[in-house]
């Protein structure tokens, strides 16, 4: 069954800064509200955090995600995990991200320079069988045909894949990009028609006419906003980010 598709809000710090997007979603809205918190491998074992506006220390993180009695949130830990020998290996850092997340937490993100490969997933599942496990795609400069050969290697080991050309930095796609991207995006649903499929990369309120065609042809999809929705000190902009996921939701609201 494919995964209910999501609005996407990344960088959340607060359990209030949750409570005040919950606040604003219709009772059944058309997709859910994803609360998105960022973590690295670094920052769970001790590190210490370079960005402490964006990334909440261990121990906080469990406490940001919210119950919703409605279902309406998807609560997710986006992992930075690193190829280095002293973090372990990948399958060990986003099972280390996961527990980070506590109770309420219902899978993670997995974000990277590097893609993991398909058996450290595999070990993640096993632990977290009923999670939802969201794929990071960042080589977009590939056509189409190449990124759907990459992710028929992870089909049957993730939940979603999530496009992004900007990795969180908030860089807007120019008109050409967000052709490239919506066409990746409707193979993928082609294609993998099991897997939530859905695309980050500069969205805020401002950019929702530019990406409503996409919203309405394609079904089920999901997007995710994290480096326009901050303020000039870097925190989330919550009016912002309510912003957003309204506009996305007025779009959806037929429940495509």
């Amino acid at each position: 069954m494919t995964p209910r598709p999501y609005v996407g809000i990344s960088g959340v710090m607060s359990a209030a800064e949750a409570d005040t997007l919950l606040l604003h979603l219709p009772p059944v809205p058309a997709r859910k509200l994803m609360v998105g918190v960022l973590t690295t491998s670094g920052i769970l074992t001790g590190n210490g955090i370079t960005n402490p506006r964006r990334y909440p220390p261990p121990g906080r993180i469990a406490g940001i995600f919210r119950r919703d009695p409605h279902g309406r949130v998807v609560n997710l830990v986006h992992v930075a995990w690193k190829q280095q020998e002293r973090y372990g290996s990948c399958a060990q850092q986003l099972i280390r991200a996961r527990e980070a997340g506590g109770l309420e937490c219902h899978g993670i993100q997995i974000n990277g320079v590097q893609l993991p490969t398909p058996g450290d997933i595999e070990v993640y599942a096993r632990a977290f069988p009923d999670d939802r496990i969201v794929l990071q795609y960042r080589n977009l400069a590939l056509d189409t045909s190449e990124i759907l050969m990459d992710v028929r290697r992870y089909a049957w080991t993730v939940t979603d894949v999530l496009l992004d050309g900007s990795a969180g930095e908030g860089k807007a796609y120019t008109v050409a990009g967000l052709h490239k991207v919506a066409h990746a995006c409707a193979a993928l649903r082609e294609h993998f028609p099991f897997l939530g499929v859905g695309f980050a990369g500069g969205l805020s309120a401002e950019a929702v006419p530019a990406i409503e065609p996409m919203l309405r042809a394609i079904p089920r999809l999901s997007v995710d906003a994290e480096g326009k929705l901050r303020d000039e000190h870097d925190q989330l902009d919550l009016p912002a980010a309510v912003r957003f996921e309204s506009s996305v939701l007025t779009v959806v609201g037929d429940g495509a």
